[in-house]
């Protein structure tokens, strides 16, 4: 699954009018967050929101919408789906996530993190060797 999210306005005048006359009113936006299957292209899940949610708080949403008897082989997002909770989310489903880590990322424990730990051992240089305990 690819995910990613995109801004809607849906309220407010077109830009050639604000501009000559100013905005008469507030413009409003919705946030747009879609799954998309990386093999067929094909839109799978959606999730409309207000502007001020952030993308990674929809990622258990959108993998919700595929159905439990489908496998989803990976979850790709940017950075913004960087989190713990993103990653909860992915090993819930088996499904491997394939996000960048932040510039400022730092190893996690446990065995959802992985993945996302040997991304930082490969951004940082150095070799990859799993927290005690974990299991590739």
């Amino acid at each position: 699954m690819l995910a990613d999210s995109t801004g809607i306005k849906f309220l407010g005048e077109d830009e050639w009018k604000t501009k000559k006359h100013g905005a008469e009113r507030r413009r409003q936006w919705r946030k747009v967050h879609l799954g998309i299957d990386a093999q067929t292209l094909q839109i799978r899940a959606i999730v409309v929101t207000t502007n001020e949610v952030g993308d990674s708080p929809v990622a258990a949403e959108l993998l919700a919408q595929i159905p439990n008897d489908e496998a989803v082989v990976s979850f790709t997002g940017d950075g913004a789906y960087d989190t713990q909770d993103v990653y909860e989310a992915c090993h819930q489903r088996q499904t491997t996530p394939i996000i960048p880590p932040r510039k400022s990322a730092k190893l996690r424990k446990g065995l959802m993190f992985a993945h996302r730990n040997e991304a930082v051992n490969l951004r940082w240089g150095y070799a990859t060797e799993p927290f005690e305990g974990d299991e590739f």
